[in-house]
């Protein structure tokens, strides 16, 4: 309820009891329970409706619905391409936030979908082709059956460097919202900003942490509530790509025949954000302290649809000097920030992707979580810990992991050895590691691996799975696990597309997997 409304039964309130201390004796007599239960009722209403922070979008379109939790008001937010490539990263994605309940919303935007056509679309299938497409209705067929989805136009700098997709995507997405006010109703909305790999393994929360159970780069560190997002005040991954843009970067050394030539000899800084921007007072030590991050970035959604439009126009200027680098747009990300003065509070324990990273007291990543557990035996063919293991929130499979079993044989993960058409109804699964896999390993470094490892292949064929139960006939499902990925490549010119792979092979039924 607005506090219109809440204004509306206070008045209300002090109308009956004006009428109350004015009424003849008579009737305060006759009806004295209707005259005091009237007021005190208007009165309840008044103090325990709640305050629009507290009212969130719960269900798409619907306004006013009451927040249970203040983790409602997060709203998990991933921009993809069409691709077959992108459509099994996404759906494992959104099986994996159903699976460990995350609460709020989640909205995939899509890109790249203006040249297909919906009625004469046809699978012309070429072996991990990743510039193959899904139509919009594909795309939207989900075994998330809460997720929404945004498609937006064709962006012409994503032609020459596909990570703009990302700010581009986003920025039209919070375009549309404010303009046909598709909004939530909670003005404390948080979003909450990832990449389709990614798997959740524990849910975020907007309840308060304390110190104990959180990871926390940014300093100081506060008692409690590090985790927590409000207003000025946004949380991300802390990633150590560094501030090389900042005050004292190599930036200015490495670039600076591109900003003498194109720039006018500013520094990489001022040619980004601009002469005067906030942007250019961030040194190392401050840089380091809340700038050097990642996803999942977490932001108030007031920050956040301001905060878009810088990130898109800074996106331009460093990936052209940078020459289109693999991180552009993540440190066109942090310059954004630092220009809109939103310095953010890192944690270390949101994420984990590289297992050679430090644990423990020197923390990056949330290796330090996973390293409670290393003694611990887990089953690779179902990942689990006992209730109350401290977790990651999310698994980031960005880089490619190679660990071996008990019998020599290399075990292997890397997102683009994973055939395109995964999903597709008579495809095999992929063959998992031995059951022991992790518990055959000694090292710490292999054994974070196996962990990454068996937690990846588990929830990829789980989630596989789960899809094709929703959207396949009856009877033409493959539930066969036979699917070995490796390093070297494949020539498949004339066979299947489901017996081989550009970096994978099936394995016929009854194959020795013992001999490696």
């Amino acid at each position: 309820m607005s506090d219109t409304v809440k204004l509306i039964l206070g008045g209300s309130v002090a109308i009956l009891a004006l009428l109350l201390i004015l009424s003849p004796r008579e009737i305060r007599r006759s009806r004295p329970g209707a005259l005091y239960l009237a007021p005190a009722l208007l009165f309840l209403l008044w103090w325990i409706y709640p305050s629009p922070e507290l009212t969130h979008n719960l269900d798409g379109p619907e306004y006013g619905r009451l927040a249970a939790h203040p983790d409602d008001r997060i709203h998990v937010v991933f921009s993809t391409s069409c691709t077959f490539f992108q459509q099994w990263q996404s759906e494992v994605l959104l099986h994996s936030y159903a699976k460990v309940g995350q609460r709020g919303r989640v909205t995939r935007l899509i890109s790249g979908c203006d040249h297909i056509d919906e009625a004469h679309h046809k699978d012309n299938f070429m072996h991990d082709n990743k510039e193959q497409v899904h139509t919009r209705s594909l795309i939207k067929r989900s075994i998330n059956t809460k997720a929404e989805f945004f498609f937006t136009p064709h962006f012409k700098l994503a032609d020459e460097f596909k990570f703009a997709n990302k700010p581009f995507s986003v920025e039209s997405w919070v375009r549309s919202r404010k303009a046909s006010n598709t909004l939530s109703s909670d003005p404390n909305e948080i979003i909450v900003l990832i990449d389709p790999d990614m798997i959740f393994l524990a849910p975020i929360t907007m309840e308060e942490l304390s110190k104990d159970d959180l990871l926390v780069r940014t300093k100081p560190v506060p008692e409690f509530g590090a985790n927590v997002v409000t207003r000025g005040h946004p949380v991300a991954a802390f990633y150590p790509i560094g501030v090389p843009w900042a005050q004292g970067g190599f930036f200015n050394q490495k670039w600076r025949s591109a900003l003498d030539k194109d720039y006018g000899g500013k520094n990489f800084n001022e040619a980004v954000c601009g002469a005067g921007s906030p942007c250019l007072e961030v040194n190392q030590e401050t840089g380091w302290n809340h700038y050097t991050l990642g996803p999942p970035y977490m932001m108030h959604w007031d920050d956040f649809k301001s905060f878009v439009s810088t990130w898109t126009k800074f996106t331009i200027p460093s990936a052209k000097l940078t020459n289109n680098d693999l991180i552009a747009e993540m440190w066109s990300f942090a310059m954004s920030a630092a220009h809109e003065k939103l310095p953010h509070t890192m944690l270390d324990n949101m994420m984990v992707s590289n297992p050679n990273e430090a644990g423990g007291s020197s923390f990056t990543e949330a290796w330090g979580f996973v390293d409670e557990h290393l003694k611990q035996p887990m089953s690779c063919h179902n990942p689990t810990l006992p209730p109350g293991s401290r977790l990651p929130n999310i698994i980031h499979y960005c880089q490619n992991q190679h660990v071996s079993d008990d019998t020599g044989r290399a075990w292997m993960f890397h997102k683009g050895h994973v055939p395109e058409h995964i999903l597709d109804c008579d495809m095999p699964l992929l063959k998992p590691p031995p059951d022991n896999l992790f518990n055959h390993q000694t090292g710490v470094k292999d054994r974070r691996i196996a962990f990454f490892i068996c937690h990846v292949f588990h929830s990829i064929n789980d989630a596989v799975l789960d899809y094709r139960e929703t959207f396949c006939p009856a009877g033409e499902i493959n539930y066969k696990k036979l699917i070995y990925l490796h390093q070297h490549s494949n020539n498949c010119n004339g066979a299947a597309k489901n017996t081989c792979f550009a970096l994978a092979s099936t394995k016929p039924e009854g194959y020795d997997w013992t001999d490696p």
